[in-house]
């Protein structure tokens, strides 16, 4: 008897640390494993998940994440920065309840990616990229997930413009992809980039110029065959630096928000399937909304460009038929001298989180409500600064009529300080979205759905 309670003795200390140094191989869990925004343990205490931001880089250039907890919880944040080298830069941090920060990131090479992991509360995570100079600026939210697929659309390389692809695995177990590229008239599919593996916690940078030059629409498919990665865009030029996080599923809807075009945007449609795709177009304004253009088609299999006249507007792009698409919408401002570039939203959520687009300081912020649906929307806004909530009594109770946008103008509200937009959407259906102004450049970033996040702000997480 005391020889087999030996053996189970040894048998659990052998499991326990058989289970330690498995958890310190492979790193964070997969998201089939552990969902952002969502407890997956029995105590709130312990609630944990990830969000993944491959923001890129280059020689001069800085980066921040955005982060902010709408919860009545603090949490703990890790964040990881990898490149292709492998290198890893840790930095811990502490986000309070009701609060919005940033964290500065290195940025030095074109690979550059982050992880933001976070324990005890759930928060939103995004990120923004800077030029030197202040010649360009870029935001974006992070993935909430890796996947196996992943859609990047937005892209450009007729002369002057570069456009880059940005992919990270996060994970400490090896990865491998095949990336297509769909052009207007063509579908590119380099050798090079069939299987191309990624090291255990590495990111790539692609220089897609070399493998379809001069395309005026250009949508990489990215498929992996081993492990799960993430994705994202990067558009450089004269003009500025663009950014677009990539999207794990075409749909039938897209909301792109955005207010600062000097009356001409570029739309980009990529059809994934081999079925065409018919698309109507709406611009929404503050007063109204307006087809534009007629109704138009993209061949199964293709990505199409498509310049729209409409000023100030954002823009709604819904299918026709029954084909599911990816949309982005290219947007320059004759204000700041600089564009961007966003992959839109679904407006299926209830609860969203709009993050900066702004680098820290501010320098002009304006708030974006856009309401796709059919009937009057009612929201409340809640700012969060790195203080906490700021007192904005006029953005209790938001209404918009269906088909118009609301533009709040933040440093109004909050200052010069950069904030963190909550929507709580109390009826209708209402996506939000963050631009910024400065004159650092212009860069939209569309909110982030809070799915899993109960309670009112302020309320602690149930």
């Amino acid at each position: 008897m005391r020889f087999r309670v030996a053996v189970a003795l040894a048998l659990g200390v052998s499991l326990v640390g058989g289970l330690m140094a498995l958890d310190r191989l492979v790193g964070p869990l997969p998201p089939a494993e552990r969902s952002v925004g969502s407890a997956q343990a029995s105590a709130p205490d312990e609630l944990s998940g990830a969000w993944f931001c491959p923001h890129g880089g280059g020689s001069g250039w800085r980066a921040w994440i955005t982060v902010a907890n709408p919860s009545g919880r603090a949490a703990t944040l890790r964040v990881t920065t990898i490149g292709a080298a492998g290198g890893r830069v840790e930095t811990p941090a502490e986000l309070g309840p009701e609060t919005a920060a940033y964290i500065e990131v290195p940025a030095d090479r074109p690979s550059a990616s982050s992880t933001v992991e976070f324990f005890g509360a759930p928060i939103g995570a995004g990120m923004v990229a800077a030029l030197p100079e202040h010649d360009g600026l870029a935001a974006d939210p992070c993935a909430p997930d890796a996947s196996r697929q992943w859609f990047v659309p937005g892209g450009t390389t007729v002369r002057g413009q570069q456009a880059r692809l940005v992919i990270m695995n996060p994970f400490a177990t090896e990865a491998a992809v095949d990336i297509s590229l769909a052009a207007p008239r063509r579908v590119v599919r380099p050798g090079a980039l069939r299987g191309l593996v990624l090291p255990p916690r590495r990111s790539v940078s692609v220089d897609l110029n070399r493998f379809a030059l001069g395309e005026a629409a250009l949508t990489a498919s990215i498929r992996a065959t081993l492990g799960r990665v993430v994705a994202g865009a990067i558009g450089i030029s004269t003009e500025g630096v663009r950014s677009a996080i990539g999207v794990r599923a075409p749909a039938r809807a897209w909301v792109l928000p955005g207010t600062a075009d000097d009356g001409v945007t570029d739309l980009q449609v990529m059809v994934p399937g081999p079925v065409e795709a018919p698309i109507r177009v709406r611009a929404q304004l503050v007063d109204g909304q307006a087809p534009v253009p007629d109704e138009a088609s993209v061949p199964g299999g293709f990505a199409e460009k498509f310049e729209l006249e409409a000023e100030r507007a954002s823009f709604v792009v819904e299918a026709a038929g029954a084909q599911p698409f990816v949309a982005s919408r290219r947007t320059g401002s004759e204000d700041a001298g600089d564009g961007s570039l966003t992959a839109g939203a679904v407006p299926t959520a209830a609860r969203w989180l709009a993050l900066p687009a702004s680098r820290p300081g501010g320098g002009g912020a304006r708030l974006i409500l856009v309401n796709p649906g059919g009937r009057t929307g009612r929201a409340r806004v809640t700012l969060l600064s790195d203080t906490g909530p700021i007192a904005a009594p006029s953005l209790g109770n938001l209404t918009l009529e269906p088909g118009r946008i609301l533009i709040v103008d933040l440093t109004s509200v909050g200052g010069l300080r950069p904030v963190a937009a909550v929507v709580e959407v109390n009826d209708g259906t209402l996506v939000p979205a963050q631009e910024s102004i400065s004159p650092d450049g212009y860069a939209v970033s569309v909110g982030i759905p809070l799915v899993g996040v109960r309670g009112k702000v302020g309320e602690p997480v149930s």
